[in-house]
């Protein structure tokens, strides 16, 4: 099954928001509109534990914030660029599958490791089983469309 869902990572969102000292950003510029549509997203994404309780209100505006953040993206191919690759804290999703609904809760952060040379993703978090805090991880292979989308699929 693919799944179509939107994920939100705070290491990418604060990392683009962090700026060297010396450097200053014109209020309307494109950097200073992408640093506060990174904002905006990251302050609803942390009101809504993860997405498992976002209100029908707080995901519309997460979509449209979404779309205006992916239209100013000055990287032209983020599936070929190195940034991407990584270990990423998930802060917001759309899956639920990732958000455990109707399973067993999450205890822990969810860390998604991303690795576009090999197509792979790998989702690592602590469940509480009974209880018990237990490690689980979930693998996915990504399916690149374009340059700038990819769908995901998660195996159990």
């Amino acid at each position: 099954k693919i799944m179509k869902a939107t994920v939100v990572s705070i290491l990418s969102l604060s990392l683009c928001l962090a700026a060297p000292a010396h450097s200053f950003v014109f209020p309307g510029s494109q950097v200073a509109t992408r640093q506060k549509l990174k904002t905006d997203i990251l302050q609803i994404s942390l009101d809504t534990d993860r997405g498992l309780k976002a209100s029908p209100e707080q995901k519309a505006e997460l979509q449209k914030l979404f779309k205006k953040l992916e239209r100013l993206n000055p990287t032209k191919s983020p599936l070929k660029s190195n940034k991407v690759n990584g270990d990423w804290s998930l802060e917001y999703t759309t899956s639920d599958l990732i958000l455990g609904k109707g399973g067993f809760p999450r205890v822990g952060p969810i860390v998604q490791n991303i690795d576009t040379v090999a197509l792979k993703a790998e989702n690592s978090e602590l469940v509480s089983y009974f209880g018990l805090k237990v490690p689980r991880k979930v693998t996915a292979s990504l399916e690149p469309q374009n340059n700038k989308l990819v769908n995901v699929q998660f195996k159990r």
